[in-house]
């Protein structure tokens, strides 16, 4: 269930996902795969920058659910993030390209062979009901680059992908009174009766 944190829990766990299965074969430290915009880079190689957060469409109008016998919780928000992974190269120019490629490339597979995190605790997660998916966008030419124009970057090879599933919970509650007791009268003949 995801307090007001989610958002960052989920974009800490698809790094440490990358971290785990790309260093040190692809990248030699941990700390050159992490969050970032593609204006700011910093020491990174590989970035993971948030681009859009959307609320689910298909999750809506869920039910408001019991926390115990008097309180319920009003619904959950349920998001849809979407995420783009940019190689940052710092080789001479007659090898950066291919570096790109390559970490462009492991990424891709870490991706797809990881298609889930576990909603509790952001981590790679088998086929189960409650998962965070992630799924690799079929975007056109002309939406990426309208992504790149709107940060004022030029165009760049990229992986774009979706997360779906994310639970954002509402702090919001209601107090309800339980009927404890029950009096029914009835009349019949003239006469009440308890």
């Amino acid at each position: 269930m995801g307090s007001y944190t989610v958002i960052s829990d989920v974009g800490q766990g698809i790094v440490g996902l990358l971290r785990r299965h790309m260093v040190p074969d692809v990248l030699p430290e941990e700390e050159q795969i992490g969050l970032c915009s593609p204006k700011e880079t910093g020491e990174y190689r590989l970035g993971l920058y948030l681009f859009d957060i959307r609320e689910s469409e298909g999750m809506r109008n869920e039910p408001m659910r019991w926390l115990g016998e008097e309180t319920r919780a009003y619904p959950s928000m349920f998001l849809n993030l979407y995420y783009m992974l940019v190689p940052y190269s710092r080789s001479d120019l007659k090898f950066r390209f291919a570096e790109e490629q390559r970490i462009l490339g492991r990424a891709l597979q870490i991706l797809r062979d990881y298609p889930g995190l576990n909603s509790m605790t952001y981590e790679e997660e088998t086929v189960h009901s409650e998962m965070i998916q992630i799924e690799i966008l079929d975007m056109s030419y002309e939406e990426k680059n309208r992504i790149w124009n709107g940060l004022n970057e030029e165009s760049r090879n990229a992986i774009y992908f979706r997360v779906s599933g994310v639970e954002l919970e509402s702090e919001r509650k209601q107090e309800v009174k339980r009927i404890r007791e029950l009096q029914v009268q009835i009349e019949e003949g003239g006469s009440l009766h308890e």
